[in-house]
């Protein structure tokens, strides 16, 4: 299992591997194929694992930068507002050419991202308050879980 910053590289590697993509190994010149012909029933556990991993990461060499999204940082902040910048960085607002999440997709993670509806603002003074950690954090890794995040 890999440590809260992904170990020493090696449990990286072998996280990769375990997905079907051995660093520096590709199966040809051209590199992976995109799409589902690398995604298997037993690479697809692993790479749902390693998305959650890597939402969890906010420390060390490997730690996910939250200041790359572009959230509305403050006490207050709006939790669409949130959720359209957590889908545009990850490529899953259908603007850059990925693959954008349904209506029902993203009302399910504005859901979450609200704690079930019960919350109308996050506070997102820094990036280690509760909400930050848990419900932002949270939102990412079901976003990078998506079936739409996986293919693309």
């Amino acid at each position: 299992s890999i440590g809260k910053t992904l170990g020493d590289g090696g449990e990286l590697s072998d996280m990769l591997a375990a997905m079907g993509q051995a660093l520096f190994e590709p199966p040809n010149v051209a590199g992976w194929p995109g799409g589902r012909r690398w995604i298997t029933t037993g690479t697809l556990v692993n790479r749902l694992d390693f998305a959650r991993r890597v939402a969890e990461l906010d420390w060390g060499l490997s730690a996910l930068d939250l200041g790359q999204f572009g959230f509305p940082w403050g006490p207050a902040a709006d939790p669409q507002t949130v959720l359209d910048r957590i889908l545009a960085r990850l490529g899953l607002d259908g603007a850059t050419g990925g693959i954008a999440l349904t209506a029902a997709q993203q009302a399910a993670l504005l859901d979450f991202l609200t704690d079930g509806s019960t919350r109308a603002t996050l506070d997102l003074s820094d990036a280690w308050t509760n909400d930050t950690a848990q419900l932002v954090r949270g939102t990412i890794a079901l976003a990078l879980q998506s079936a739409e995040a996986q293919i693309f």
